[in-house]
């Protein structure tokens, strides 16, 4: 089984990349024992925008960052396969 964290955090929480002006989304992935399976995809307003895997290495986190303006309220979909 593997683990996944998804979120979209303020600019005190996420990665040094966003600027002020940015929500960062943050995609976490924790692979099992068959991370060649794991792949997803992040779409937002009905275009592929950030995606992963599949993986090589088993119990090993992947870690993606996407930065949006804040200012937008995107219809953010996550699927994974």
């Amino acid at each position: 089984m593997f683990s996944m964290f998804l979120g979209v955090v303020g600019l005190k929480q996420a990665s040094a990349q966003c600027s002020e002006s940015e929500s960062a989304l943050v995609v976490e992935v924790t692979t099992d024992t068959y991370p060649s399976e794991i792949s997803w995809e992040v779409v937002m307003d009905g275009e592929v925008v950030l995606s992963g895997g599949p993986y090589a290495e088993a119990g090993t986190v992947y870690a993606d960052t996407l930065c949006f303006p804040t200012s937008d309220e995107p219809c953010i979909q996550f699927e994974i396969f």
